[in-house]
C-alpha cells in the first residue's frame, strides 16, 4: 500500500498575511477560548437623498452650466470628462447635498 503525501508550499508573508491571530482567554473551566473582536455596530457613509431631486431644478441648473456651451468645452477627451464631473457634482451639491448615513448590521 502506497501512501501519498501532498505538500503545499507558500510564501510565508502569503501564509503570514491569510492567518487571523486573536488572543485567548482561559475560561474556569480551562477550556481555551478564542477572543474574536466584535463587529462595529454600526457604519457611516455618505449618500445623497436622490427622492429629494426636483428634475426640473436639475434640468434647470444643467442648461445653465458650461456643460451646455459647446465653445467653452475643452478638447481633450480627459479635460472633458474632468468638466462634466466637476459640474455635476457643483449642480448635485447645490441641490441636494451628501449626507452622513448611519447603516447597521
Amino acid at each position: 500500500m502506497q501512501s501519498s503525501h501532498a505538500m503545499i508550499s507558500a510564501d510565508r508573508s502569503q501564509l503570514l498575511s491569510l492567518m487571523s491571530v486573536y488572543p485567548i482567554i482561559i475560561c474556569c473551566n480551562g477550556l481555551f477560548l478564542p477572543c474574536v473582536p466584535r463587529r462595529p455596530s454600526r457604519s457611516y457613509k455618505l449618500d445623497r437623498p436622490w427622492r429629494k431631486l426636483n428634475v426640473d431644478d436639475l434640468r434647470a441648473a444643467l442648461s445653465t452650466s458650461s456643460m451646455c456651451r459647446p465653445d467653452e468645452w475643452p478638447a481633450d477627451v480627459d479635460d472633458m470628462a474632468a468638466l462634466y464631473d466637476r459640474q455635476l457634482t457643483a449642480v448635485l451639491n447645490q441641490l441636494i447635498p451628501l449626507c452622513e448615513v448611519t447603516r447597521r448590521p
